[in-house]
């Protein structure tokens, strides 16, 4: 993929190019608060990915949210069965694990281990089901 891209200054006075290393160093900063009586648990703070002084960042890092069904078992959802929870929870997985080293050839940057961790520290809390090869 060629789309255009723009070198962009970040805190330490360097111009980087959103490259996956890039991005997946500025992300390295992120924080997510996983905090769950908190109104804005699991929600992402990228304060610290604009201003991170690392000259490598590329300081417009961002990332995107799965959005999945939470319905508690059963689901009061008719459609939501036990099949379609797993195959969300699977396809979540194979993202966050095996997915990540595919998606850097593709245009886009792994995620950094600690958003890695965090996820899986939501899921194993929230009592999901995690496939053994994660």
């Amino acid at each position: 993929m060629n789309y255009p891209v723009v070198k962009v200054l970040n805190s330490a006075g360097y111009y980087t190019l959103p490259t996956q290393y890039n991005v997946a160093v500025a992300l390295e900063a992120a924080q997510i608060n996983m905090d769950p009586s908190s109104p804005d648990y699991l929600l992402q703070n990228l304060d610290n990915v604009y201003t991170d002084p690392d000259p490598r960042t590329y300081p417009l890092s961002s990332y995107v949210y799965m959005i999945e069904p939470t319905g508690a078992y059963p689901s009061p959802e008719t459609q939501e069965t036990t099949a379609k929870r797993q195959a969300i929870a699977d396809f979540a997985y194979y993202a966050i694990c095996q997915g990540q080293k595919e998606i850097g050839p593709i245009g886009y940057s792994p995620l950094p281990v600690n958003l890695v961790e965090a996820d899986l520290a939501r899921s194993i809390s929230s009592n999901k089901l995690i496939p053994t090869w994660c």
